[in-house]
């Protein structure tokens, strides 16, 4: 019996040793516990557009788990996914097994599928009359492509996360009239396009647009002043030249009529909108103002017809920001756009240099409090004119509690009478200003102020940030002397313009503005009398940083004598 017993005894160890070596695999993967419940979230990419589906409308959606390959041995769920008190319940139970699941989601408002229709498909036709909001968020079809999952899809609390997305396009129709002070257009119809399809969600397959072409009645999105938005969504296709017709009903019978036709062939891609811009005479003849514009699932047009890479957009649910993630002037207008409707929830990080000329930036006026990661690149030639807010910036108005850091602007300029900031145009708030920079920069209005990192500064910091050959300060005044600058520098003006309502703490920071060459030291900091001296003095103050100031070597030595050493990767 001893022996059986010490048998016995051993064997549970070995089974108790063998399950701790699997959980500490599992852990390492990022694997939930076998049998625990699978829990998902959901938001829908491009969460600031207007007429469509958003995060906001959001209360279903179906989800359909497989194995990594798309068959079904370990899992095998298709289930309803609703919200309850915030958070998504499914209609069955789904649980976690040994291995990464391959998983899809697909949504469109009023529809039922079943299982046996998300694997084999069923046909699809769009409404053709989208004349109504609801209309309209029920010709849009939210979808997730299959995909094999990892421990990145996880958030912390190892929810999976569905990123849906616009599978049919958008055809924007901006209608100026001339001549009428009201909108004589009672109903706007899109011609020339098909609007049946059969789409399998299982493969993400959508087949070819087919049927004969039908007329869709567009939303309008505002009535009251001209320009005129019409929108409408449509079936991925092409449309060949002189088959795509915006057709303006006079009257309610439909009896006085004016065509436009276009006269160039239009490939629709989905998740994609097209702004066709008209402008319509007192005598209703219609001619175009621009080609048709390309760009984002969002609420403006971005000009040009070549489809630039777009923003990688992410939501992060513990927190409740979005973050854009750019490289392309086209992704960094889909930032500005999308904090200008919301700039409470919008993050933004570069990956590449941007060259913003002959962009057109909005307006982000209200109190901006998400996180500016530059990556360590810079955004060359920003064009900024009068918005609505009150200054004129990246930022037009206020930041609140934000974070900017490793971003240089290039070559930036403002065109107003406004006062401003080439960063933040009215008052920084709380925030954190490390490592950004204003090389150049150009105030084409004598009226304004223009300062380079913020207007106003209240109790916020800037940290190893340097204006060169601007003619203008970090800052022009501060708030109740509440502010520390460190180991920053200026040439060509002061570090803060005027000093009226409080002075800032100042260490190891520099300027030089008389034409001399000489090199003041601000508020307490150790006197220099070369750039070399200051950079020693700015990089003690940066022993806990990753920032180093080093003298600049390049042809712009003279304007720009400090540069941050670039960082380096192990």
């Amino acid at each position: 019996m001893k022996r059986t017993n010490n048998f016995t005894l051993a064997a549970l160890a070995a089974l108790c040793l063998a399950g701790c070596t699997q959980d500490d695999e599992r852990t390492a993967a990022g694997l939930p516990m076998t049998g625990t419940p699978m829990r998902v979230v959901a938001h829908v990419d491009a969460p600031m557009t207007r007429e469509a589906m958003t995060t906001a409308d959001l209360t279903r959606y179906y989800f359909r788990v497989t194995d990594a390959d798309g068959g079904a041995d370990e899992y095998d769920y298709f289930t309803t996914m609703t919200q309850e008190d915030g958070q998504w319940k499914a209609d069955q139970e789904m649980t976690w097994q040994s291995t990464f699941p391959q998983v899809s989601a697909m949504e469109q408002k009023g529809e039922t599928w079943s299982k046996e229709d998300y694997i084999s498909g069923k046909d699809i036709t769009l409404p053709t009359d989208q004349s109504t909001h609801d209309n309209l968020l029920k010709s849009d079809l939210l979808y997730m492509a299959p995909k094999t999952i990892s421990a990145a899809d996880l958030d912390d609390e190892k929810n999976i996360k569905v990123n849906l997305a616009h599978l049919f396009a958008k055809l924007k129709v901006v209608v100026t009239v001339n001549g009428v002070p009201f909108n004589p257009i009672k109903s706007l119809v899109i011609g020339g396009t098909k609007i049946q399809a059969h789409f399998t969600p299982e493969t993400g397959e959508l087949g070819t647009a087919t049927g004969d072409a039908t007329p869709i009645t567009a939303y309008i999105e505002d009535e009251e002043t001209s320009p005129y938005t019409y929108e409408c969504i449509l079936l991925p296709q092409t449309v060949e030249a002189n088959t795509l017709t915006v057709t303006a009903y006079l009257d309610e019978t439909q009896s006085q009529e004016k065509t436009y036709t276009h006269p160039s062939t239009l490939t629709l891609q989905g998740n994609t909108q097209y702004t066709l811009s008209l402008t319509m005479d007192h005598e209703g003849k219609f001619t175009p103002s621009s080609s048709v514009g390309v760009g984002g699932w969002d609420n403006e047009d971005i000009e040009g017809g070549e489809l630039e890479e777009r923003a990688e957009i992410t939501y992060d649910p513990s927190s409740g920001k979005t973050t854009y993630t750019v490289s392309t002037a086209r992704g960094l207008l889909e930032w500005a756009k999308a904090a200008a409707q919301s700039p409470n929830f919008i993050n933004l990080t570069l990956t590449e240099d941007i060259d913003m000329k002959g962009k057109t930036w909005p307006d982000i006026s209200d109190y901006y409090d998400g996180i500016i990661d530059g990556g360590g690149y810079t955004i060359k030639n920003l064009t900024i004119t009068k918005g609505t807010g009150k200054g004129n910036g990246l930022i037009a108005g206020s930041a609140n509690k934000c974070i900017i850091k490793d971003l240089t602007l290039l070559n930036p300029s403002i065109t107003s009478d406004h006062n401003g900031g080439f960063l933040i145009g009215e008052t920084a708030n709380y925030c954190t200003i490390e490592n950004c920079h204003v090389i150049g920069g150009t105030d084409n209005d004598g009226d304004g102020i223009i300062e380079a990192l913020a207007y106003y500064a209240d109790n916020s910091s800037f940290i190893a940030c340097s204006v060169t050959s601007s003619d203008a300060g970090l800052i022009d005044d501060v708030q109740f002397d509440k502010c520390v600058i460190t180991a920053c520098y200026v040439t060509g003006g002061k570090l803060v313009y005027r000093e009226i309502s409080g002075t800032p703490t100042y260490t190891a920071s520099y300027y030089q503005e008389s034409a001399d060459g000489s090199i003041t030291a601000a508020g307490n900091s150790s006197a220099v009398t070369s750039w070399a001296e200051a950079a020693e003095q700015m990089n003690a103050q940066l022993s806990d940083k990753k920032y180093e100031w080093v003298v600049n070597t390049g042809s712009d030595a003279d304007d720009r004598p400090l540069v941050i050493k670039p960082q380096t990767t192990d």
